[in-house]
């Protein structure tokens, strides 16, 4: 996975008259994801065996020479005009030796849980004190013991949360009459998620957590709740792939395919409503999966907070992904297979052999 390939571009055979048919494109990047994580777990069973120093080179030389693949989407020229600079991108994905030296594949996996305000992002009532809003997500999490989940809730009485708290999981109970909480009030309740798991980052980084954290943090997985099945650990393809190129972090989301049509056309009305601005990719990522090492996430989430505060509209987590990792994160998106199956897709093999299913 060399730099050039997860530059965002649909210009990838510029001097060639045909292009491959979107079936083609997509038997390639299942193929090329598959062989990339094959990669990547040899080279770390060389980095075992090889020690630190000889790793390093064994690592730059698979990148070396990688065939290019496909990126997110065409950069969208109105966004990167409309882009304030950013002084949070010079902390961005300096390269971090604790990268190459570890070997664990734990991470801490975020979702959120809220019903203290209606559910207009689906046009619904409150939601009702249901299990099945983090099941699949809370179920599969427990089948690999390296991984810890953390539910920020406003749903679960204290009954539940006794019954559903383990070693691996745990409950935090939302203040609702905090400066974090009020600040985004207005907003609906995929978007005030971002702004309680950037305080609660925050201060678990800076020691001042109040919830008994001690471990360190270095992974983190955020996704929704309901629609979420790990079926490979997310953290061992995350680390791999750090670690294949030489330590320097990268972005890992979600993404939509061309096969979505409707989908792009809500993107469009987001963006319109929320920036003034035209969507004009046709495949977009989805806030529905984010992670990395905290060395990319925190700047991603401040400059995505930011972003959904400076629009009146109150669902703007969507298009504020989009916005924020075309101005800040374009050359380092991991997405797709095998990080995670397509979306609201046959998923066929797929299943077997991507990390997380979403949807």
């Amino acid at each position: 996975m060399a730099r050039k390939q997860r530059r965002v571009t649909t210009a990838r055979n510029s001097t060639s008259s045909t292009s491959p048919s979107p079936s083609s494109q997509c038997g390639n990047r299942q193929n090329y994801g598959m062989m990339m994580v094959l990669v990547a777990i040899i080279t770390l069973q060389i980095i075992q065996q090889l020690g630190q120093q000889s790793a390093g080179m064994i690592a730059s030389a698979c990148v070396k020479d990688t065939p290019m693949s496909d990126g997110v989407g065409a950069v969208n020229s109105a966004a990167q005009a409309a882009s304030p600079a950013n002084a949070a991108t010079a902390a961005i994905g300096k390269p971090d030796a604790t990268l190459a030296r570890d070997e664990r594949h734990g991470g801490l996996a975020i979702v959120s849980s809220f019903n203290h305000l209606k559910d207009k992002h689906n046009m619904a009532p409150k939601r009702r004190q249901k299990f099945e809003y983090i099941q699949s997500w809370y179920e599969s999490l427990h089948k690999f013991p390296d991984i810890k989940g953390i539910v920020f809730n406003t749903m679960y009485d204290s009954d539940f949360q006794k019954e559903k708290t383990t070693d691996q999981v745990k409950f935090i109970d939302v203040d609702l009459t905090s400066a974090t909480s009020l600040k985004c009030a207005q907003k609906s309740l995929n978007d005030q998620r971002f702004f309680h798991i950037e305080e609660y980052l925050t201060e678990r980084l800076q020691g001042n957590s109040t919830h008994h954290d001690d471990e360190p943090l270095d992974y983190v997985l955020l996704t929704d709740g309901q629609d979420i099945t790990f079926l490979r650990n997310p953290f061992e393809y995350m680390r791999a792939t750090d670690q294949l190129i030489g330590g320097k972090p990268n972005l890992f989301v979600g993404s939509e395919f061309e096969i979505i049509d409707r989908g792009i056309e809500w993107q469009n009305g987001k963006w319109q409503v929320c920036f003034g601005m035209e969507f004009k990719q046709r495949r977009f990522l989805n806030a529905g999966i984010i992670g990395g090492h905290v060395s990319v996430l925190m700047p991603f989430l401040r400059a995505m907070n930011s972003r959904i505060l400076s629009s009146p509209n109150p669902f703007c987590d969507q298009a504020s992904l989009q916005l924020v990792t075309m101005e800040m994160f374009a050359d380092r998106i991991i997405t797709g297979f095998p990080l995670h199956t397509v979306f609201k897709g046959e998923q066929g093999e797929n299943e077997s052999t991507a990390y997380i299913k979403h949807k």
